[in-house]
């Protein structure tokens, strides 16, 4: 289970690009919510060592809270 925690402007925000001065130029953003990469990542490095994910009674809970 993934949680956002972030104050983020949408679930896909990742940064902001700023200038020399501060200034907001751009938004960086990824193509799927953050939460959903976060979980895939945690399945993954888990399935990597060798967890059984899926098929459980312990549950992982993951608060994105700055990224």
């Amino acid at each position: 289970q993934v949680a956002d925690a972030r104050r983020a402007e949408s679930p896909s925000w990742i940064a902001d690009k700023k200038n020399s001065y501060g200034m907001r130029l751009a938004s960086i953003a990824a193509q799927r919510p953050v939460a959903d990469l976060v979980k895939d990542a945690v399945t993954q490095e888990l399935a990597a060592r060798g967890v059984r994910v899926g098929d459980s009674p312990t549950t992982v809970v993951v608060d994105v809270t700055r990224l």
